[in-house]
């Protein structure tokens, strides 16, 4: 159904997100944009679904469940013939620590204040069409065309937005001390790589949104989202895409492992980038991940189906270049998009190799919990399909506080002082955005009181759910 309207999808969002405690935007930006055609919003979801310990948080209200994780499932709704992107589904994050629900063994901090996993059930939307310029509007239940009319009558008016400096969570010579403890491991063949974080810390007063909008200016990332669960946001632009499922295809990205610098003129990303493809230790690198992803890819796909394409590619964004590599697969009879996350987060480029020693250093050397950080973030769609990215580049905000991380990954010849100029290289783009957020002094609080939306027909939409609620 078309939804009429002058403004943008983000412009869309943003006056819709004012009046609403739940809601999210995911597009896609930038030169890799080709990820998807599509921008999608939603707002108020039917249901919120949290992971904490062996409760699923269902609105709140905790329920005890054998697997909250695989729990979801019996909320999500299948439609048959539908194309293949998002149609309405689970819009949100698994966490890093979300790792133990299908990872016995991980090791990990959990984080003080966002779940292992949060998702909204949407069940209607906003679809924009960068092909035809078009915003649609569709919905599995009510009909709320009207009412989001009515949000977008308001008046819109963009508040202050204030930040603190950044607060590492360690100094360099932390940073140094934790290089070498992960080094000896690496010499005494306990690992391969290790992915080691800083964390950053903000207090922040006004609209995260705020930052988010200078996000998609700074660094255009295939893999954009803002998602807001009451007080809390989630928002980012990744350039990894950890996976995504159309029917039965399965691909993979969850291997841009090897970075150098931009250029400042084409002639020279192109010997930057020459330079990188050079580079035994990167290539190596590189090629360990590779061989992690066909792996995971491989535990949920038809045998002999699981395949690189595409090797060592060089991916360019605003700030950096990666080497890529993409995996396929056929996915298995009997396994759907949930068995496909569960067996390829958290990405071995952000825990490395292998991955369950890996994330035992990391537990014992990073100084706080990543939380969403080196997660995934993203949708199941009620027709099956699913696309997750890798939760970097991000920003995770609770109330005035907020963190963002960046890491790099260490194997034997690493040297310290490149992989710390690695880490605040990738930091730079949110540095920036939370920069020009504050010297803008722009967000996006309400110049009015807040209205809420009208809530769904549960009752009448109950039917076609055919929720499993009872089950768990």
């Amino acid at each position: 159904m078309e939804f009429e309207t002058s403004l943008s999808p983000f412009e869309l969002f943003e006056r819709v997100e004012r009046h609403c405690a739940h809601a999210f935007i995911l597009e896609s930006l930038g030169a890799e944009s080709e990820f998807s055609r599509f921008t999608y919003i939603g707002a108020e979801p039917y249901h919120v679904l949290a992971g904490e310990g062996n409760a699923l948080l269902v609105n709140g209200v905790a329920r005890k469940v054998k697997s909250p994780y695989r729990a979801l499932k019996g909320f999500l709704p299948h439609v048959e013939g539908l194309p293949s992107h998002y149609h309405g589904g689970l819009v949100g994050y698994v966490a890093y620590d979300g790792t133990k629900y299908f990872e016995p063994a991980f090791a990990g901090e959990k984080h003080p204040i966002f779940p292992a996993f949060e998702f909204g059930l949407y069940l209607d939307g906003f679809l924009y069409d960068k092909q035809e310029k078009t915003i649609r509007y569709f919905t599995l239940a009510d009909d709320r065309r009207d009412h989001f009319h009515e949000l977008l009558a308001y008046p819109f008016q963009r508040g202050a937005f204030s930040a603190s400096s950044a607060v590492p969570d360690m100094d360099k010579g932390e940073y140094q001390k934790a290089f070498r403890a992960i080094k000896e491991h690496i010499r005494a063949g306990n690992v391969f790589q290790t992915v080691f974080s800083i964390g950053f810390q903000y207090s922040i007063v006004g609209s995260p949104i705020a930052v988010y909008r200078q996000l998609r200016d700074v660094n255009p990332s295939p893999h954009m989202y803002c998602i807001k669960f009451g007080e809390r946001y989630a928002l980012g632009a990744s350039p990894e895409l950890l996976f995504r499922t159309a029917g039965r295809d399965i691909e993979h990205f969850g291997t841009l492992a090897g970075t150098v610098a931009r250029g400042a003129t084409p002639k020279e990303d192109e010997h930057l980038a020459a330079r990188l493809k050079a580079d035994e230790k990167e290539v190596a690198e590189h090629m360990m991940l590779v061989d992690l992803a066909r792996n995971d890819v491989g535990k949920v796909s038809v045998f002999g189906s699981a395949r690189a394409e595409k090797l060592m590619a060089v991916k360019r964004y605003s700030h950096v270049q990666h080497l890529s590599t993409e995996i396929r697969g056929t996915l298995k009879i009997g396994f759907d998009s949930f068995d496909v996350l569960a067996s390829c987060a958290p990405a071995g480029t952000l825990t490395g190799a292998p991955k369950i020693e890996a994330m035992k250093l990391i537990a014992a050397l990073e100084k706080s919990p990543r939380g969403p950080y080196g997660g995934s973030v993203g949708y199941i769609s009620v027709n099956g399909d699913a696309m997750f990215a890798i939760a970097i580049r991000s920003l995770f905000v609770a109330g005035a506080n907020a963190f963002t991380r960046s890491g790099s990954g260490i194997v034997y010849d690493s040297v310290c002082e490149g992989e710390y100029t690695e880490i605040m290289a990738k930091h730079t783009a949110m540095e920036e955005a939370i920069r020009i957020a504050a010297h803008k002094h722009v967000s996006s609080r309400p110049a009015s009181g807040r209205t809420p939306p009208r809530q769904l027909n549960r009752a009448a939409t109950r039917t076609m759910l055919e929720l499993a609620a009872e089950g768990l």
